[in-house]
């Protein structure tokens, strides 16, 4: 025999407004007033605290924990986003956009990995990587690395290995107009559109083999529920597990090279603007015929210079100064290019390679054309991943031409220094081929012709500035047109007149359009987009081959306390429960068969909850109910006649005595007067001593509740099956007793 005990308590300095166990581990997640969200330990110990990723986050919406208890989903107001979360260190892995804010957000799915022979099709994609024939995917640096811990290896497995031994899972988030299910919480993988009776969707729930989706939802005048046979995920297991598997790699790839052009753009600085805007000045000051260009050509030629380029070469720039620019420069640029050769491309031939098997499957229509994915908006994605290859191979190119240019550049301009200031130049340096003044020449021509523009002041007099376009690669990062294009001699290229004369090639399909006008940030944003496109246009195609059922209402909104929660639950005995409580304080629990011959039929039964603390019958008031097992109900219970609280847990372990009813599709199951009212004896229950209860939650796995109380400022932790000792077996235990009245059927 077991008891309910009082644990400990614990303060909080905002209000709590939502609280949820772990299903796995001995944690508790926690959100408040201020949108923060942290992790504590039965000891109360924090393990880690996030704050709203956007300011305009006022509130968390809802908390929900991923089946296997290693990711959090949190889903914020005014944000139009859901964040996944690693438990171990509080690292957001997802960003999940969404058309509005959630009114619900759930997973459900499998609890535990089961093996199934479809396995061995994704063993043989794994062996991809282990032949070499497609590498894996390179370690980013370790500040980008902190963003995201899809990527936390020294050395990245194939993406489809992130997923391929987790349990399969869907993040359930209901919309105003449709609840949409994301396959491990990454990419939408069925949409399920609601008519204009439905009001709000009260509970997601789904069997543990995945052939049976449950919504428990009102209208205007009923609460009612509806299952979904999803032999999509069920019955065809082979062709789910392969292609399911493809859009996750294919988003982790471009969440990958997102990643990438981010460490671009924090580490790209533009260290030729100082350089720039001492060559403005000198262009505007100085008294000299001809332009800037022309002044270093002939000081490289003919070793002739004006008493004013000395000045600027010797006190502007200095020493110092040239060695300063080149050392960055270098840095700057080999980082640049280690990010794009060994991450960003790397991760391109990756994709490519998970769109192409996405789109040979997308063919094949009777297996997998269920699944929704279209072969032409497949194609456009791989055009789209082409060009923004082309284009970061373009960009390579630029990083490759320019840091050999300056680097040439500044040698030459650290020698002509030295030699001005009268000194020996270091002799690694002092020594420059013809080829490479050369280089030098074509750089100072190409780079350093200023351009002339006029500009008209306020007072009506014309004004000159000057500008130069010495750096071609930062363009390339910017969401806007290349100011300078890169052509290497389109006129000489075979392969452009092979495309010139057959224009029927080139608008094929398989070749891939370099677009030489746009940035790689522009084909980043174009690619994305097209990605986004081909994978909402599925979930409403899975849709079509689910099986609704014909929907039964439960109960009248009139008959029941629509204040409080209800719960749906999937047996492992194949019925799905589902519970209520009436506006006259009866929990009502409805048991439906999930079998399609007998899914109209409902067993139920009502429970009343009874106290003797005076003269009068009194009923206690339902306030919370949640399942705390397949065959318990944990209620929070309301005495009005003291306004004392109690925690209560309810057993229906039988539904052999439950009166079975056959619902109509247009007609309320029945009135509950049909069903059989129970009177349990000898519940477990304790008092809660403290001020009103605002909401709980409880972890059979761990046989714990916690209780918020007192305002949202305190939680308590109970023990639900504590042992009994001998000296407490004789004395009453502090709560709320509940007498046994019989009651009529």
């Amino acid at each position: 025999m077991s008891q309910i005990n009082k644990l400990e308590a614990k303060g909080f300095s905002f209000e709590v407004t939502h609280l949820v166990w772990s299903p796995k581990m001995d944690v508790i997640a926690l959100a408040n007033v201020r949108a923060e969200v942290s992790l504590h330990r039965l000891s109360w110990q924090k393990v880690w605290q996030i704050s709203s990723p956007l300011s305009s986050a006022h509130c968390v919406l809802g908390l929900s924990w991923r089946l296997d208890g290693l990711i959090l989903a949190i889903a914020y107001e005014n944000c139009n986003e859901a964040i996944l979360v690693n438990v171990e260190n509080g690292n957001i892995v997802h960003k999940l956009s969404l058309p509005s804010d959630p009114y619900l957000i759930k997973w459900v799915g499998q609890t535990t990995y089961k093996s199934t022979p479809a396995s061995n099709l994704q063993d043989k994609i794994l062996d991809v990587t282990k032949s070499g024939l497609m590498p894996h995917l390179a370690s980013l640096p370790l500040s980008l690395r902190s963003k995201c811990k899809l990527y936390q290896n020294d050395r990245l497995q194939n993406p489809i290995a992130i997923f391929s031994e987790l349990p399969k899972t869907f993040l359930c988030i209901s919309f105003k107009t449709c609840v949409v299910l994301y396959f491990q919480g990454i990419y939408p993988i069925l949409k399920i559109p609601f008519s204009s009776e439905i009001e709000n969707v009260l509970e997601i729930s789904m069997s543990e083999d995945l052939s049976m989706l449950s919504l428990l939802y009102e209208t205007s005048s009923n609460i009612e529920t509806k299952l979904f046979a999803t032999p999509i995920f069920h019955e065809n297991v082979t062709e789910f597990e392969k292609i399911s598997m493809q859009p996750l790699a294919i988003i982790t790839c471009l969440e990958y090279i997102q990643l990438t052009i981010s460490g671009m753009q924090e580490h790209y600085e533009d260290i030729l603007l100082e350089l720039s805007s001492k060559l403005v000045k000198f262009a505007e000051t100085k008294s000299t015929e001809g332009s800037v260009a022309d002044e270093l050509i002939i000081l490289l030629g003919w070793g002739r210079s004006s008493p004013e380029l000395e000045s600027f070469l010797v006190v502007n720039l200095g020493e110092k100064g040239v060695k300063k620019l080149k050392q960055n420069l270098q840095n700057t640029y080999s980082t640049l290019e280690r990010l794009l050769s060994i991450n960003l491309l790397s991760a391109c031939r990756n994709m490519m390679f998970y769109l192409s098997e996405l789109h040979a499957l997308s063919l094949f229509k009777p297996k997998y054309g269920k699944f929704g994915y279209e072969p032409h908006l497949v194609q456009e994605v791989i055009s789209a991943v082409g060009s923004f290859t082309l284009k970061a191979n373009e960009m390579l190119n630029v990083i490759k031409y320019n840091i050999n240019s300056f680097l040439l550049f500044f040698q030459w301009l650290h020698i002509t220094v030295c030699r001005l200031n009268n000194d020996e130049p270091p002799s690694d340096i002092s020594k420059m081929s013809l080829k490479d003044l050369h280089f030098v020449a074509d750089f100072i021509t190409e780079h350093l012709q200023e351009t002339v523009r006029t500009e008209t002041e306020e007072d009506g007099t014309t004004k000159q500035m000057f500008s130069f376009k010495l750096e071609k690669v930062g363009q390339y990062l910017l969401n806007e047109d290349l100011h300078v294009t890169f052509e290497k001699d389109p006129k000489q290229n075979l392969w452009n007149d092979l495309l010139e004369q057959h224009p029927e090639i080139f608008d094929s399909g398989i070749i891939f359009h370099p677009r030489p006008n746009n940035s790689l940030m522009q084909l980043f944003n174009v690619m994305s987009n097209s990605i986004q496109q081909f994978i909402d246009a599925a979930p409403l195609v899975v849709f079509e081959n689910c099986i609704p059922q014909i929907p039964v209402r439960l109960i009248s909104k009139s008959e029941t306390s629509y204040n409080y929660r209800c719960r749906q639950l999937f047996r492992l005995d194949k019925t799905h429960v589902t519970c209520l409580v009436t506006e006259s304080n009866k929990v009502v629990v409805f048991n439906q068969p999930i079998n399609l011959k007998d899914s109209g039929k409902i067993a139920a039964a009502m429970f009343d909850l009874p106290s003797s603390h005076s003269s009068k019958m009194n009923y206690l008031d339902v306030e919370h109910l949640i399942f705390y097992d397949e065959t318990t109900l944990s209620l929070i219970l309301r005495n009005p006649s003291d306004q004392s609280y109690l925690i209560c847990q309810l057993p229906f372990e039988s539904f052999d005595e439950w009166k079975s009813v056959r619902c109509q599709s247009l007609k309320p199951c029945a009135s509950l007067r049909q069903f059989k009212t129970f009177n349990p004896v000898h519940l477990k229950s304790i008092s809660i001593k403290k001020g009103e209860v605002s909401f709980f939650d409880v972890s059979g796995t761990r046989k714990l509740s916690a209780v918020v109380h007192d305002r949202r400022r305190f939680v308590t932790f109970y023990d639900m099956e504590a042992e009994v000792d001998e000296e407490s077996m004789d004395s009453s235990i502090s709560c709320i007793s509940l007498c046994n009245v019989p009651l009529s059927a």
